[in-house]
């Protein structure tokens, strides 16, 4: 569905609707059923910064603004999952990576240490064909406290 298009209500709607389905359906459907949702949105330039998830907008803050980059992708991705009941908080985190090899950065969210997910991909990654790169963050969510840096 494309949400960008909707009123801020209409995509609330339209992400409680998803998180419905997705609670419907089987582990490994629901990640792809995530991907494709979220994969469908346009980002703009970043906004979001990694470094402080304090700042972080609620996934309903994000959709009512309806300025999504890449890192708010990311999050509502890790959002759907955990108010579907898809996969529980401890095993989902969002990782900030550095590729060494190309010179890149990418924040994704890893399920479960099996599969990668990251805005403008199309598919699961596999969590292993990536352990050669550096983990920079590694968020865990806690209702206590919110994301927490496990490696700081």
């Amino acid at each position: 569905m494309q949400t960008h298009f909707l009123n801020p209500s209409e995509r609330v709607r339209a992400w409680r609707e998803h998180r419905r389905q997705l609670s419907e359906l089987p582990f490994e459907q629901a990640i792809d059923f995530t991907l494709d949702f979220w994969n469908k949105t346009p980002v703009m330039e970043r906004w979001l910064d990694w470094d402080f998830p304090d700042t972080w907008p609620t996934p309903w803050e994000i959709l009512a603004g309806n300025e999504i980059c890449s890192i708010a992708v990311t999050i509502l991705m890790h959002d759907s999952l955990k108010f579907s009941n898809q996969s529980d908080y401890s095993e989902m985190s969002l990782q900030l990576f550095h590729d060494r090899d190309k010179h890149e950065m990418y924040f994704a969210l890893v399920v479960k240490d099996l599969y990668v997910l990251k805005y403008g991909h199309m598919k699961k990654i596999d969590y292993d064909s990536i352990k050669h790169i550096d983990i920079q963050h590694k968020y865990i969510y806690s209702d206590q406290k919110g994301f927490i840096d496990e490696i700081r």
